[in-house]
């Protein structure tokens, strides 16, 4: 049996330890870095920026399906103004 190997997740060295945060796709986290970098900032600072948020309770996720929806509704408004 193969010892189980991260692969294809987040992993971040910092001062107090590795965080590996798994299921992240990887085209997910490229675009991130993508944006991060041209936005001048790095991805450690979005997601300490992120969880921040989320633990003052400024922010909480939408369920999948109102994520879903929403992108759907983004993609016909687009499309409309293309139009």
């Amino acid at each position: 049996m193969r010892p189980a190997v991260p692969s294809r997740a987040l992993v971040r060295m910092a001062i107090t330890g590795i965080y590996l945060v798994r299921s992240i796709p990887r085209e997910v986290q490229r675009a991130a870095r993508v944006r991060a970098a041209s936005d001048g900032t790095t991805l450690r600072r979005v997601l300490v920026h992120a969880l921040r948020e989320y633990a003052a309770g400024t922010w909480t996720p939408q369920p999948e399906a109102k994520v879903l929806e929403a992108k759907v509704l983004e993609a016909k408004v687009l499309e409309a103004k293309v139009l």
